[in-house]
């Protein structure tokens, strides 16, 4: 197995960090409402208190339930660095 240095693995975990760390919200450009589908907003706390917003979209006639999320840099929009800015 290949051995690290310190400096790499400083490196590393600052790389890392800046994956997970985000300083601004990711703005929401699009909403289900844009596709047709019927929606609410619902906001919760984690366990560790963290305020949580996400979108319950129903499906008629379905008892199913399904929780999706994503990486800290994006949101329940999902990543807007495709779209063009304004």
């Amino acid at each position: 197995m290949t051995q690290i240095t310190e400096e790499q693995r400083t490196q590393i975990k600052g790389l890392a960090q800046g994956l997970v760390t985000v300083d601004h919200p990711t703005p929401i450009l699009e909403t289900p409402e844009d596709y047709g589908m019927d929606y609410e907003n619902v906001k919760f706390k984690a366990e560790d208190g963290i305020a949580l917003a996400a979108w319950f979209i129903p499906a008629e006639g379905s008892d199913k339930l399904i929780i999706c999320n994503h990486p800290a840099t994006f949101n329940r929009y999902g990543f807007p660095g495709h779209k063009a800015t304004n």
